[in-house]
């Protein structure tokens, strides 16, 4: 971090924290609050948006990661109230990959051997 003043502080090269009053810091935590809502999914067609459902919160995704739409998929942090906080780092890739890669194959009529 170079530069912090949208939040009233400035960070020196030897990584020290001060504010406006001169006061020094040790850590300084930024909660955002940021949350994923259906709602502000503007990419998604409203009549896609109404099928996938909770407006107003994450999109429910089932054991595969699909949603009410069906062949429509959220993986990532957005699966994160769902299948838990680890699908917002890499290490949820392979579990979702291989979840996401079964449920296709079987909606298209084939046998998975994405787990293989």
């Amino acid at each position: 971090i170079r530069d912090a003043e949208g939040l009233g502080l400035s960070v020196a090269d030897d990584g020290s924290i001060t504010d406006t009053d001169g006061r020094r810091y040790d850590t300084v935590v930024s909660a955002t609050g940021f949350r994923h809502t259906v709602s502000g999914f503007t990419f998604l067609a409203p009549p896609v948006a109404s099928a996938v459902g909770a407006p107003d919160g994450p999109p429910p995704v089932d054991r595969a990661f699909e949603s009410g739409q069906p062949g429509l998929f959220f993986i990532g942090g957005v699966a994160e109230s769902v299948h838990g906080p680890a699908m917002r780092f890499v290490v949820g890739c392979r579990h979702s990959a291989i979840r996401v890669a079964d449920r296709i194959e079987r909606n298209l009529g084939g046998s998975s051997s994405a787990a293989a």
